[in-house]
């Protein structure tokens, strides 16, 4: 019978450590975001028609910011149910998420409504409409409230006003919610049903692609025939289904790929499955490349579900070579690996979370200020200022907000013993933790492995 034993609070305190390149492809990610809704937001497409096209399958950034979620910050409790330790404190682990979260995110809004009066006063589908600009001031007491608590994408009264982009950050705060219940389930699979623990830590993921795949395909089958108008209302208008697109359960799929991919991490780092080898994981990239040409085949001919899932499955399985490289190889080989650990993309990785946040009023501020693209030169002028505004903004809220929260959290952590290590913790900056990353108390007993580790570790410094 499984049993979970009590692991120290130092193991299960322990500062995470950082996973190759996952900081870069945050950053990169949150860069492609940006420069994607600059161009569509043109007021004459076809004068821009190749950079217009070219942007389109940029928004599949933000499907990999939820599988990157779901990969993070599953992680400690896939290595836990892996190793039949306890699970992190819910309690703790919803804390640390809130104070991740919420200090830049009301910062960032409370200037965007009440300095740069940017915010989406009503809903943008209504407001398009009627021909109207939504933009100014929230004043209507619960519109405001639900913008501050982060809950208006919850409700077709609320969607879509305040900042447009944070409604997936309450997607990401649904998922958290659930992580522990579903963990909790996995738990109760191992221990009273007698499920393998190598079985119940793939529950969790199983069950989030089981959702995320049921709403969608809901969706998509409901939309069939809807004309233009009928189909942007059930997008972003005051419907229930725009309200379960942007939700948890509309994202789940993505959590659901992410989550899985951290089981096998898990799986890995705790000796019950073996390193692939070097051939296998060349292998598995030419496979990612495979699966990145065939989303944007899905995406030329309009199939975006089917894209959006495409895009998913190989970014996770990316993350997961991403972070077993040192121990399968020299990963100053990969041009991946040295793009994502690639200062300037790490720095990006730092301040993704403000940047997401302010560039989208930074743009319509500049609208508001009769600065519009509408040819070439135009997006390089309007697109220049909105980035270098919305970089300047997010540096300045990272610095002054997010990093002393950044440095509560640590304290909160007490350091971990020595026997802590994960794969793809040998870098040449071994000792700096994940940025938003999740709490990863992994013990790796294989000899064989650490000593990998510690030999691609030398060969990165002595480069």
């Amino acid at each position: 019978m499984a049993q979970v034993t009590q692991a120290p609070d130092s193991a299960r305190s322990a500062p995470p450590p950082r996973l190759l390149g996952l900081d870069g492809w945050r950053g990169l990610g949150a860069l492609g975001i940006v420069m994607g809704h600059i161009v569509i937001s043109t007021v004459n497409a076809s004068a821009i028609s190749a950079a217009f096209t070219a942007v389109q399958p940029l928004h599949a950034c933000l499907t990999m910011f939820f599988v990157l979620s779901g990969f993070l910050i599953y992680l400690p409790f896939a290595s836990a149910l892996v190793s039949g330790r306890r699970l992190p404190r819910t309690g703790r682990f919803l804390a640390n998420r809130a104070l991740r979260v919420f200090p830049a995110y009301l910062v960032i809004f409370l200037v965007v409504n009440f300095v740069f009066a940017s915010s989406n006063t009503t809903n943008v589908q209504v407001a398009a409409v009627a021909e109207q600009s939504p933009l100014g001031t929230i004043s209507d007491p619960g519109t405001l409230a639900a913008n501050l608590l982060l809950v208006q994408s919850l409700s077709p009264d609320w969607i879509s006003t305040g900042i447009l982009p944070a409604w997936s950050l309450t997607s990401e705060l649904g998922f958290y919610l659930a992580v522990p219940v579903l963990a909790a389930l996995g738990v109760f699979i191992a221990l009273r049903v007698r499920a393998p623990r190598v079985v119940a830590v793939f529950v969790p993921g199983v069950i989030l692609l089981a959702l995320g795949l049921a709403a969608n395909i809901t969706l998509v089958a409901s939309s069939v025939g809807l004309d233009a108008d009928a189909l942007a209302a059930r997008t972003w208008g005051r419907t229930w289904e725009a309200v379960l697109l942007h939700s948890t359960i509309g994202c789940a799929d993505g959590f659901g790929i992410g989550a899985l991919a951290a089981a096998v991490l898990a799986m890995l780092q705790s000796g019950k499955l073996r390193l692939p080898s070097p051939t296998v994981v060349r292998a598995s990239w030419v496979m990612v490349a495979l699966l990145a040409a065939i989303a944007l085949t899905f995406h030329v001919n309009d199939l975006v579900w089917a894209f959006t899932l495409t895009t998913a499955v190989g970014s996770a399985i990316a993350m997961l070579l991403l972070a077993i490289a040192p121990a399968v190889g020299d990963p100053s080989r990969n041009v991946l690996v040295r793009l994502f650990e690639w200062r300037p993309a790490r720095f990006l990785g730092l301040i993704s979370l403000s940047l997401y946040l302010w560039h989208y009023p930074v743009l319509y501020w500049v609208h508001q200020h009769g600065l519009r693209i509408h040819d070439y030169p135009s997006l390089l002028s309007v697109g220049s200022l909105v980035v270098a505004l919305s970089l300047v903004l997010s540096t300045a809220t990272y610095f002054l907000v997010e990093a002393p929260t950044s440095r509560v959290l640590r304290r909160r952590r007490p350091s971990a013993g020595p026997e802590l290590i994960a794969v793809g913790a040998a870098t040449a900056h071994p000792a700096r933790p994940q940025t938003d990353g999740p709490v990863v108390p992994v013990v790796v007993p294989q000899a064989r492995l650490i000593g990998r580790m510690t030999a691609a570790f030398r060969r990165g410094t002595a480069a």
